[in-house]
């Protein structure tokens, strides 16, 4: 099949690669926030039960991962300067991975505190730079949508409610309404 011959002063029509970026992107943050951070309270129950966990130490596991996060936060965009954003967010991935997989192996409160916190050392040295680089990816008028695609910005739910603003009940809707979406097969 032939492609049809430009008219005159007409571009060729390129593919913009941000777009690929941005699509690997909200993957990265699917893992790295999504299941590495988010994820693991569906298990915590169970998780709960079989270490025989009270409350407050369910608690410790969450802080454990946010303290590590936050850790790597600091200097996960030193790294990807340094040693480059893929290597850094590929790493940054796999140590959240082992993390993950070390607190479902965990046979004491101890153990699992510290893959917790391991896990949210990964979530951070992945998270941080691939926000950056979506950010480079898009010229500054088109800054604001790609990036916040990927992580949906400072107008999410949560931050509605703090504020009780009317104005953030369509991206709470639409928010809601993309959240079975994403859970069909595919």
């Amino acid at each position: 099949m032939s492609e049809r011959p430009l008219l005159p002063g007409e571009a060729p029509i390129r593919f913009h690669y941000g777009w690929l970026v941005l699509a690997v992107g909200t993957l990265v943050v699917f893992g790295a926030l999504g299941l590495a951070r988010f994820g693991y309270t569906m298990l915590l129950p169970p998780m709960q039960a079989s270490l025989g966990l009270d409350n407050t130490q369910a608690g410790a596991l969450a802080t454990a991962n946010l303290v590590g996060y936050l850790a790597l936060t600091v200097i996960g965009g030193a790294l990807a300067s340094h040693y480059g954003p893929r290597i850094v967010i590929t790493v940054g991935l796999a140590v959240a991975a082992l993390g993950m997989l070390l607190t479902g192996l965990a046979d004491s409160f101890g153990a699992a505190l510290g893959w917790r916190a391991l896990t949210g050392i990964g979530s951070g040295a992945s998270n941080v730079p691939a926000m950056a680089l979506l950010s480079a990816w898009f010229a500054q008028r088109r800054l604001g949508s790609p990036p916040a695609s990927a992580s949906r910005g400072r107008r999410s739910p949560s931050s509605c409610w703090a504020r009780w603003s009317r104005a953030c009940w369509p991206t709470s809707a639409r928010t809601a309404g993309a959240s079975p979406g994403s859970a069909l097969p595919p």
